[in-house]
């Protein structure tokens, strides 16, 4: 094993790449000037390997970034946890994995000191902090404060099958969202000032992962291709008896779904229609 990996890692950040390697270096840069006293590295996952070579000159200057490529496309979740099992083979597991999109933003750069300071010892389970959307200006987390009832699993497997019906439904949850951000603007400032809580599942885009979730059997391990990653670790986190929390204090901005478009397009909705066949089939049938 090289001298460079015995160190101990106290923070991994995973963030995966696919058709975005301006972003990805944006965030590569962001990242690497967090202020934190303790060790931090940084992987990059490659779903789209034409932009190999422009991503290695760009961010493999410094020795904390570390850039992998499957050689195909592998999905969020899919390249996240291919990629956390390369760095195992050859890594210790960190106190924190961060598993990121490339558009997220750091406003503060004392977020990781800050998630040590409020969470030093005895924490056991996965960290959503805000996310302000520069798309919809709304705060996606929490992403789901309770488990969604089957019907509702049911109702978006049904919806996202046929695509006219889901284009429809997208734009007019779009201008719902939107219109309630205008109205309700000192509403969602007195919840976002409200103390860290407990929730069943966090926004996908930026989930901080105590090491304990892995040291108990959890992974990244999700069965399906795109989205659907919230559910996922929120059934993982109750299977293993941990817990998801909200906490406001800590904030980073998404400057949303640049690679996928304000309304997913067909073949998107085609993998949410999978994904919702997935979630149904795995958690809700006994």
């Amino acid at each position: 094993m090289p001298a460079s990996e015995n160190r101990k890692v106290h923070i991994l950040v995973i963030c995966v790449n696919y058709n975005s390697a301006e972003d990805t270096v944006k965030f590569a840069e962001n990242t690497l000037t967090l202020n934190t006293s303790h060790s931090l590295d940084l992987l990059i996952i490659n779903n789209s390997p034409d932009q190999n070579n422009l991503l290695k000159k760009s961010v493999q200057r410094d020795s904390r970034v570390k850039l992998l490529c499957p050689g195909t496309n592998l999905g969020y979740f899919g390249a996240a946890s291919w990629g956390l099992e390369k760095y195992l083979s050859n890594a210790g597991l960190p106190e924190w994995v961060i598993i990121s999109n490339t558009d997220i933003i750091f406003p503060d750069n004392n977020i990781i000191k800050k998630l040590y300071e409020f969470y030093p010892v005895g924490f056991d389970g996965v960290v959503a902090p805000k996310i302000h959307s520069q798309r919809s200006g709304v705060n996606q987390n929490p992403f789901m404060v309770r488990r969604p009832a089957k019907n509702k699993i049911l109702f978006f497997r049904l919806i996202f099958r046929f695509y006219p019906v889901s284009f429809l439904y997208q734009l007019l949850s779009f201008i719902k969202t939107k219109i309630k951000y205008i109205l309700g603007r000192n509403q969602i400032s007195l919840v976002d000032e409200q103390k860290p809580h407990y929730i069943y599942a966090p926004h996908g885009s930026f989930i901080m992962f105590h090491r304990k979730y892995f040291e108990a059997g959890g992974d990244l391990k999700h069965g399906s291709f795109l989205f659907g990653e919230e559910i996922f670790v929120a059934e993982a986190i109750s299977r293993l008896s941990l817990k998801v929390i909200y906490d406001p204090r800590l904030k980073v901005i998404h400057n949303e779904h640049r690679s996928s478009g304000n309304i997913k397009n067909k073949e998107m909705c085609m993998y949410v229609s999978k994904t919702y066949d997935y979630i149904y089939n795995q958690f809700y049938v006994r």
